[in-house]
């Protein structure tokens, strides 16, 4: 290879005269030196433009899927969760022949409540708990978590 002109900062691509055309430009080679201010400026405008969507734009659309999967099986799960309750109530209500007849006709719906609560409970106690468990699996790879 030659090398006519000015030194190029290491890491760059050396070529032929005439291999330019033929390859793409690499990140990092240096520029001619007949670009004038103007044409800089749009093309550090360009880049930052680039950049911002990059960092900004890309993110919030896979952030967006992820939050529509989630409220729709949020969503599903709580309707499921409640037809099972009602349920739950309906069987205290007519299976138990006559025990929360009267003044004990508040007892399903206490029962059905507690059961509610507990679930509730049991869903709050595992979010820490997986919320770590994935920290400590990123943490055995050497990736990083966002969030906690």
């Amino acid at each position: 290879m030659r090398q006519d002109g000015p030194p190029v900062a290491s890491g760059t691509l050396q070529t032929e005269p005439g291999d330019a055309e033929d390859r793409p430009a690499l990140r990092g080679t240096p520029r001619s030196q007949g670009g004038s201010v103007v044409e800089e400026i749009e093309e550090l405008a360009g880049m930052v433009r680039s950049y911002a969507y990059q960092e900004t734009v890309e993110p919030l659309k896979r952030v967006g899927r992820f939050l529509a999967f989630g409220v729709s099986g949020a969503v599903g799960i709580a309707i499921g969760l409640s037809f099972a309750l009602v349920g739950l109530l309906r069987l205290f209500e007519t299976e138990t022949h006559g025990t929360f007849a009267g003044r004990l006709s508040w007892v399903p719906y206490l029962l059905v409540a507690v059961v509610a609560l507990v679930l509730v409970g049991v869903t709050a106690w595992q979010i820490p708990r997986r919320v770590a468990s994935k920290r400590d699996a990123a943490a055995r790879y050497g990736q990083r978590v966002h969030g906690r």
